[in-house]
């Protein structure tokens, strides 16, 4: 972000162009890693499906850290699955490097998204002399190595300077809020930050997010665990054991927030694929169709309630093209083969696309104070010292291009 920053100059673009960029990065391990435990076909459904799943679009558009991070877990397990073959060497580092910037990324628990299939896989699968082999302690020896720098910029920004006030403390460490605070602390509640855990919050959360895609999801998580009717393949495992243990973990935890979940959606799309590819029939692929039909027009009567609520000063050819789009959907005859049920919820998932991106957002974002007063001053061209006042606005400095008092004795009211 910061190169981008000094390439393209400090704005919206400059910073999301990065994120993107992984996006695309996570795309391609997201088939390279279902092509190579799957085959091919699933590795093409799979990539739509998380491509297009809701809450990857709007991870998009904010650049959550969650799309660099989903980018780094796939590309870590990609790898360590290519180290099980005799030309492991390069495959290890890579997969360190990958798990190292993912840990730098999140911290410590993202490795256990990235190990938890393995180990599972192994146990299953009685492979427990994988747990000795010398390739898998040179790729802790690697990650260690590798996230050397945020624990020398943590030690000496912190560590270094005990009379430093963070969280109304002094004598903080930088290297034990890492390994243990950011991370355990959240999870048993213990740390600085807090939060009120719900152990169906991320039942729900998935619902939506992973919208239009949740209720294939369920029926593939149905089919596997309850008639189990998936065709049994171990190595998927990985893949499955992936998802659940860390789901579990953020159900479990604390303190939750909706984009955690985001870096298993390539695994919900895998497991989702699978579903459509081995074990939908034409009967169930009919009945998704007509389910996912009412559940688009109660979405598109939803927006349509919520944009004539609040009033969005919609330009015309916006809600024209979603408007074309949501028709071509409804009134598609789709046939009874996975191709047809692609097609059908791909179509879904672009009218959320345009809608939320050309229609929600812009007149979301009126509403952030920070963001508009800067633009106000830049616009008015104002020549005056811009101060905040007993507040702290990041969209106010971001977009104001002029300087910004810090301190109180320095604030001036603008008239």
């Amino acid at each position: 972000a910061a190169t981008s920053f000094k390439i393209f100059g400090i704005n919206a673009f400059a910073y999301k162009l990065p994120a993107f960029i992984f996006f695309i990065v996570s795309l391609a391990y997201c088939f390279k890693l279902a092509d190579a435990i799957y085959n091919k076909t699933i590795a093409k459904i799979a990539t739509l499906i998380y491509g297009t799943a809701l809450h990857i679009i709007i991870s998009n558009f904010d650049g959550k850290v969650e799309i660099y991070l989903t980018a780094f877990i796939l590309g870590a397990t990609f790898h360590l699955y290519k180290a099980f073959q005799n030309k492991w060497f390069w495959h290890v580092v890579a997969a360190a490097l990958f798990s190292a910037l993912a840990i730098m990324t999140k911290g410590v628990f993202a490795l256990i998204t990235i190990m938890a299939g393995f180990v599972i896989y192994w146990i299953k699968t009685k492979q427990f002399n994988q747990f000795i082999q010398a390739r898998w302690y040179l790729f802790i020896a690697l990650v260690l190595i590798f996230i050397v720098p945020e624990l020398y910029s943590l030690y000496t920004q912190f560590d270094l300077h005990p009379e430093k006030i963070v969280f109304d403390k002094t004598n903080v460490s930088g290297l034990k809020f890492f390994f243990w605070d950011s991370q355990f602390g959240r999870f048993f509640n213990s740390g600085p930050i807090k939060g009120k855990g719900d152990v169906s919050f991320f039942l729900h959360t998935t619902l939506w997010a992973f919208l239009p895609w949740s209720v294939l999801l369920l029926l593939a998580m149905l089919n596997k665990f309850v008639k189990k009717i998936l065709p049994v393949n171990e190595t998927k495992l990985i893949i499955g054991g992936a998802a659940f243990i860390t789901f579990i973990l953020f159900s479990l935890s604390k303190f939750q927030l909706p984009h955690y979940v985001v870096i298993i959606f390539p695994h919900f799309a895998m497991i989702t694929a699978s579903y459509i590819f081995d074990a939908a029939t034409e009967k169930v692929i009919k009945r998704i169709n007509y389910f996912q039909t009412a559940l688009l027009v109660l979405v598109v009567l939803l927006m349509v309630w919520v944009t004539i609520l609040f009033s969005f000063n919609t330009y015309a050819w916006m809600a024209f093209a979603a408007l074309i789009i949501f028709v071509s959907v409804l009134f598609y005859r789709p046939g009874l083969t996975e191709a047809d049920l692609l097609n059908k919820n791909i179509g879904f998932a672009v009218f959320i696309a345009v809608y939320l991106n050309c229609i929600f957002y812009p007149a979301l974002l009126l509403y952030q104070g920070g963001m508009m007063a800067g633009k106000w001053l830049n616009k008015n061209q104002y020549t005056g010292q811009a101060a905040l006042y007993n507040c702290n606005s990041f969209g106010f400095t971001f977009y104001y291009k002029g300087n910004v008092a810090a301190n109180k004795e320095q604030t001036q009211y603008i008239n």
